[in-house]
């Protein structure tokens, strides 16, 4: 598990370092205000040195998952569609023993199995890239 997480993170590491380019300010800091409020942290109580933080994470994961996409578009082996994401979801669901029909109904009706399964995506395409790497110690 940590190699794995240190190889994850030296990947993305390479990757953002690899590919400058802009992210829209608007696009970062609604990232910032969603995951503050999923933390339930009032976004006025923020400090300008903890928003800066936060923008900083969020235009990195934005930056990423866009870079994950643009692979997905070029690589036909890392592409993983809604429905096999949704899938996982349920079987992960189900193992943990919890009502997969239950929660998967609730994470649409409150918008956020979008973001649920774009985070798979990314997570199945980073596997898979890291998996096309060479590794170097």
């Amino acid at each position: 598990q940590y190699i794995q997480q240190q190889t994850t993170n030296q990947l993305t590491a390479r990757l953002l370092s690899a590919h400058d380019f802009e992210v829209p300010s608007w696009h970062i800091v609604m990232e910032s205000q969603r995951f503050a409020a999923s933390q339930n942290v009032a976004w006025d109580d923020l400090t300008n040195e903890q928003i800066d933080g936060l923008n900083a994470q969020s235009r990195d994961k934005i930056k990423l998952s866009l870079l994950l996409d643009s692979i997905r578009e070029t690589e036909p082996e890392a592409v993983y569609s809604d429905q096999e994401m949704v899938n996982n979801i349920r079987a992960r669901l189900e193992a943990q023993g919890q009502n997969a029909s239950e929660v998967l109904s609730r994470l649409s009706k409150d918008g956020s199995l979008v973001g649920v399964v774009a985070a798979l995506k990314d997570a199945a395409t980073m596997q898979w890239l890291i998996g096309q790497s060479e590794i170097v110690e």
